[in-house]
């Protein structure tokens, strides 16, 4: 995994735009994690915050060409930069 954004209602909420609570949390992965682990660092967020998160995952490459519609929209909108650990613990 290369890079991680919280978008949708919940970056949009936490970069001020009015609206209702979110439901639950969007992650979009850049690059090529491993679907194992991140499953399982989903569970546990979803176990810690109380909330549904759901992810995404594209390619490098398709996030850097941004021509796909959904890729632009995305950037159009308010995201938040996820800390990712190098490993070691939680």
């Amino acid at each position: 995994m290369e890079k991680a954004l919280v978008f949708g209602s919940w970056a949009a909420r936490m970069r001020g735009e009015p609206g209702p609570s979110p439901v639950d949390i969007d992650l979009l992965v850049i690059g090529r994690p491993d679907r194992d682990d991140l499953r399982d660092a989903a569970e546990r967020a979803r176990s810690r915050l109380g909330r549904q998160l759901n992810t995404v995952v594209v390619s490098r490459t398709r996030w850097e060409a941004g021509e796909d519609g959904f890729i632009r929209e995305l950037r159009s909108r308010p995201q938040l930069m996820v800390l990712i650990s190098d490993g070691g613990t939680e």
